[in-house]
């Protein structure tokens, strides 16, 4: 199955393997395939199930940037393993997907049976770091509405967070810039690009 409408909006979900179901959700400029061989591997073990996050890869974006949010896509994901047979399920995010997953076992604790979150973040306790934090991304929503998808992608990758990279073949680096580019939604961008950013970088 590669397409799942919930509340209107189109996901895309994939499955394989058998055994206690697995959720894996990507993050900020991934999709479900960037899990890759790791998926791969899982489905030895596992009942693997990877989504596309709205505005990321084949699922939709909506007009409505509160149909995209981290809550709702919660829900949205809660809603597809009840569909699936699969809850509760083993739930494994990345980023912006731990975020998601996090927000999924809170408000849907039985649709979790066990949380792995990687390179999670709650979001920005400080008040006056989270008003510093919305300026700076609304600077960079303007960019990238400016400059597009490859400018954005090209600049997020310069944050210190990604100075692991340097240790990456040189090869491969162009290829994954490319990924990213390519996974984000071009509806994203022309309708709702200051929501995918504001909601990836707080």
């Amino acid at each position: 199955m590669t397409g799942v409408e919930v509340d209107g909006l189109r996901w895309e979900v994939r499955t394989r393997g058998v055994g206690i179901p697995l959720l894996l959700i990507h993050g900020f400029t991934g999709r479900g395939s960037s899990w890759g061989a790791h998926a791969t591997a899982f489905a030895r073990d596992f009942r693997v199930i990877v989504v596309d996050l709205p505005g990321h890869g084949r699922s939709g974006m909506p007009v409505d940037s509160c149909r995209s949010s981290i809550e709702r896509s919660a829900d949205d994901l809660a809603a597809i393993l009840r569909d699936f047979g699969a809850a509760p399920a083993h739930v494994l995010g990345y980023s912006l997907g731990a975020r998601v997953a996090l927000r999924m076992t809170v408000a849907h604790p039985g649709s979790v049976r066990r949380l792995i979150l990687e390179s999670p973040s709650a979001g920005i306790a400080d008040p006056a770091a989270r008003v510093a934090r919305l300026a700076a991304d609304e600077d960079r929503a303007e960019r990238l509405e400016r400059d597009g998808i490859e400018a954005f992608v090209a600049e997020w990758e310069g944050e210190a967070v990604f100075a692991s990279h340097a240790a990456m073949p040189s090869s491969s680096i162009p290829s994954l810039s490319a990924k990213r580019a390519r996974s984000l939604s071009i509806n994203a961008v022309t309708s709702s690009s200051r929501v995918i950013v504001v909601r990836v970088m707080l």
